[in-house]
């Protein structure tokens, strides 16, 4: 079972990306930031491999400035029919990844790498691009600041660094994270705060 594939993240951008080179700074955020990221998406998708059909998502989140759920669902479809093309047997299925967020992905049965593959052909980019659209983050930072409290407490709790009150929401992540693997043993998985504060 290759298991279930949401886009997202899902902390920050999602590892779905077809693309490997990095995003625009974190400093350019916002619309801006999006529009840069979206269009080095398409730049890249050009020459990748990347179907015709994600190509003209591309284009269109480059346009529109993001990224509709309907777009993001049809992008996931078109991933199970060409795993269903190579003989991997996959369903569709979506998660509310924030409060009123959901996330088309998947659940797949076979081949890791025709899944994979068809991933990055029809839904990798665009798939990024969905969950790192402002209103996904706005709604990413509206929930991190629900449980913002819980997550500190779980990190210090189990011996974790002691996180200051002025700490970003990225410096209280990767601490997280460290304490996942320092508590990390036998090749299982360590302490994720993140998963026990309900984030």
């Amino acid at each position: 079972m290759i298991g279930l594939r949401t886009s997202a993240v899902v902390v920050g951008v999602l590892a779905l990306a077809a693309c490997s080179s990095p995003a625009p700074s974190d400093a350019q955020g916002g619309e801006a930031g999006f529009l840069a990221l979206a269009q080095q998406y398409l730049d890249e998708s050009r020459t990748d491999g990347t179907s015709d059909a994600q190509l003209a998502e591309l284009e269109q989140a480059v346009k529109d400035g993001g990224v509709s759920y309907e777009t993001a669902r049809q992008s996931m479809e078109n991933t199970i029919q060409c795993m269903a093309d190579g003989g991997v047997a996959a369903s569709y299925e979506e998660n509310e990844t924030f409060p009123g967020i959901m996330v088309p992905g998947f659940s797949a049965s076979g081949d890791e790498a025709i899944a994979d593959a068809c991933t990055n052909r029809e839904s990798g980019a665009i798939m990024v691009l969905y969950v790192a659209q402002p209103r996904v983050q706005d709604a990413q930072g509206a929930h991190f600041a629900k449980v913002r409290s819980a997550i500190v407490a779980c990190i210090e709790d189990h011996g974790g660094r002691t996180i200051d009150d002025k700490a970003t929401q990225d410096e209280v992540m990767r601490a997280s994270s460290d304490l996942a693997d320092q508590t990390a043993s036998g090749g299982g998985q360590g302490v994720n705060c993140l998963i026990e504060a309900g984030y």
